[in-house]
């Protein structure tokens, strides 16, 4: 009689709102399998993203090391062959 009472419930609500809930538990269970799996591609997706940029970012890093190093070095010898001819 409960369960007959609650089902009676839910159609009067659903009816209220002008929807039926004819939703079976393996299709609620199938769309979040996808829903999962969606999410799985993503956050994998965002990874590769964020590692690539970081791989990136470091390399932009080391080059810009290497040329200021070697405009430093330019700027010494530049300096040590004005003071030898002077």
């Amino acid at each position: 009689v409960e369960d007959v009472a609650i089902a009676n419930s839910h159609e009067e609500i659903n009816n209220f709102h002008g929807c039926e809930a004819d939703v079976s538990l393996d299709e609620i269970k199938k769309e979040k399998k996808i829903s999962d799996a969606s999410e799985q591609i993503y956050s994998t997706s965002f990874t590769n993203a964020t590692t690539l940029l970081r791989e990136n970012i470091q390399t932009v890093g080391l080059e810009i090391s290497r040329s200021i190093a070697s405009e430093v070095l330019i700027q010494q010898k530049s300096e040590w062959s004005f003071k030898k001819v002077h």
